[in-house]
């Protein structure tokens, strides 16, 4: 009756039903794994990790540096003139500059974040009277 049978079964001292039941069973066992198997193989093939980001030349990073790393050295720039810290306008956030926004927000009585944001560069405008550059 069976074409798969299931090991350690007495086939002989089951009933209909039983026989029926334990059909239903292995057939949906044998279509479960097969579709467990379909889900793995879909996944490891989606799980690859990402290309590389091939790196520009150092001559093309430093010649023309993106517009948030120039806005970064000018607000280190402003920060250093006006003594809230020696900050070297490099055009990364460090501790160093978290720490002189921090300063800054403080004084200025605006909420302390020691990130830059639009309004930390509007107060520093508005303080020294001329745009960043």
């Amino acid at each position: 009756m069976l074409a798969t049978r299931a090991p350690g079964v007495a086939y002989e001292k089951l009933g209909t039903v039983a026989m029926a039941m334990l059909a239903v069973q292995l057939i949906c066992l044998s279509r479960s794994s097969s579709t467990r198997t379909q889900q793995f193989s879909v996944a490891t093939r989606l799980a690859r990790p990402p290309a590389a980001i091939p790196a520009l030349p150092h001559s093309e990073t430093t010649a023309n540096p993106p517009a948030a790393s120039r806005r970064v050295a000018a607000v280190q720039r402003a920060l250093t003139e006006y003594g809230y810290g020696q900050l070297k306008p490099t055009g990364t956030v460090g501790s160093d500059t978290h720490a002189a926004i921090q300063k800054f927000e403080r004084e200025r009585k605006i909420p302390v974040t020691g990130q830059i944001s639009d309004r930390l560069v509007r107060e520093l405008i508005a303080m020294i009277g001329r745009p960043i550059e």
